[in-house]
């Protein structure tokens, strides 16, 4: 992990090191005569330990979205839908087995680990279905001969059906909660009765500071001080370790980072960057949102910019203020509306 905590003050760096390191297990995979599958199983695996791995995946989403459409168009071109090809039989079978075993097995495990029966069975409707890495393990064994396309198949079209009747079971789970309560057909299972602790609620009415500089700290800082539900924002994490309130990893250029800060809910949002285009970016973004923000216009040709783009406030160095208002008593400047 030290050579990521050395490159997570730079984000495209770590980005960078994550890919190599990906790279870098699977070769050692290959090495081990192991299939290159394992090795990327083994990388995300690793990867996800990090205390990165929120910012890493945001950033890999493009990525990985772009390599899951080839692997499901490779799968598909290696099934064989032909009328004898696959035996309809098994699939439903299967399917069924699936759903109604899947479900039951990890009911089960979930509530021996204590928690609460509606929480078991949340759970266990969410992975009642052929995963994208049982695809994996299928495709890995198809190639190594240990089956033919014919299983392979099978086993794919039950992953298909799987996946499209478990889509609409996880959107009405408490619908199916409710029923399975009335008719008591989850007490086989002997779940606790006591509700667990709800999700925590989204942020609202919060303050969003982006930028864990000198002055972004001690905004953040004095707000936190002053009772507001503050949430800090910055692209190294060790600016965010001893901040007071709540922090966040992520770079404010992604519109998945403003979508988990919760920014449309926001009541202000502060950058102390000194980022030209970021700055510019966010102050849009805030404009679009109806989102009142303060932006640090760290030199006074960017001052321009940021009225343009609808920034509520600015932040101006003591210097570039008296200048600014020199050329306003002047009649150089005309005044901000």
């Amino acid at each position: 992990a030290r050579p990521f905590e050395w490159a997570a003050p730079a984000p495209d760096m770590l980005l960078v090191f994550a890919l190599a390191w990906c790279f870098a297990v699977v070769m050692g995979a290959h090495a081990l005569h192991l299939s290159v599958e394992i090795g990327a199983f083994l990388a995300g695996f690793s990867l996800a330990q990090l205390p990165y791995s929120a910012d890493l995946a945001r950033r890999v989403h493009p990525l990985m979205s772009f390599f899951l459409a080839v692997f499901f168009v490779t799968l598909g071109a290696k099934m064989e839908l032909g009328a004898g090809g696959i035996d309809w039989f098994a699939v439903a079978a299967l399917s069924v087995f699936v759903l109604v075993g899947k479900l039951a097995l990890f009911m089960g495990i979930v509530s021996r680990f204590g928690y609460g029966e509606r929480t078991a069975f949340a759970s266990s409707v969410t992975l009642a279905q052929i995963s994208e890495f049982s695809f994996i393990l299928a495709g890995a064994a198809l190639n190594a001969g240990w089956i033919d396309s014919t299983l392979f198949s099978v086993l794919g079209m039950v992953g298909l059906a799987t996946i499209a009747i478990s889509s609409p079971m996880i959107l009405q789970t408490d619908r199916l909660y409710a029923f399975a309560s009335r008719h008591r057909l989850l007490r086989i299972f002997r779940a606790s009765q006591v509700e667990d602790d709800p999700p925590p609620t989204p942020l609202r009415g919060h303050v969003v500071v982006v930028g864990m500089n000198a002055l972004g700290r001690k905004i953040a800082t004095r707000l936190h001080e002053q009772g507001e539900n503050v949430l800090a924002i910055d692209t190294d994490p060790r600016k965010l370790a001893s901040m007071p309130c709540r922090t966040m990893l992520g770079n404010v250029e992604y519109p998945s980072v403003l979508h988990e800060a919760s920014l449309a809910s926001a009541k202000l949002a502060v950058s102390a960057l000194q980022i030209e285009g970021t700055n510019h970016l966010f102050a849009f973004q805030c404009k679009s949102m109806g989102v009142p923000c303060a932006i640090h216009a760290f030199d006074i040709s960017v001052i321009d910019d940021l009225l343009v783009l609808g920034a509520d406030y600015l932040m101006t160095p003591k210097v570039d203020s008296a200048i600014l208002i020199r050329r306003m008593l002047a009649g150089e400047e005309k005044p901000a509306p």
